[in-house]
């Protein structure tokens, strides 16, 4: 939808489609969360468990927007940005830091999910910043053809 109303000059439905997008990610993730906490019984859980489930919680909403955003902005061909932030976040967290945390800190092999949190914060961050920045608006090829 973003893309389409950003391919007919329409900026405000195509920001009005993102943030919609977004904001269902999102509270689907949550929802998620939230029924496996139910699901698992958190009161019967040991207090390592449910802090690692909750902190888990808030990582995976941020995860739902750092991996539909990049939906969002691909939508109106914001395709290289997209990629570089995904590519690079991936490398540098998820496998170097990751690989730093196991190898180096000699630390248990869960830390390989801490460095997974950074990858997704890291994500949220730089993807809610060209939200804000509204360089993808100018990125559409529509008219190119």
């Amino acid at each position: 939808m973003a893309g389409q109303a950003l391919g007919m000059k329409d900026e405000k439905m195509a920001c009005l489609a993102a943030d919609q997008l977004l904001l269902v990610t999102t509270l689907i993730s949550l929802g998620i969360m939230a029924l496996s906490l139910l699901e698992n019984g958190m009161f019967q859980l040991g207090k390592i468990m449910v802090q690692s489930l909750i902190s888990t919680m808030g990582t995976a909403s941020i995860a739902g927007f750092a991996f539909a955003a990049p939906n969002a902005l691909r939508a109106v061909s914001d395709v290289t940005f997209t990629m570089l932030v995904s590519v690079g976040s991936m490398w540098a967290f998820r496998i170097g830091l990751a690989y730093v945390f196991v190898k180096f800190f000699d630390l248990p092999v869960l830390f390989v999910w801490v460095a997974m949190s950074f990858d997704w914060i890291f994500r949220f961050i730089l993807f809610i910043w060209r939200f804000k920045s509204g360089k993808w608006k100018g990125s559409s090829t529509a008219g190119a053809y």
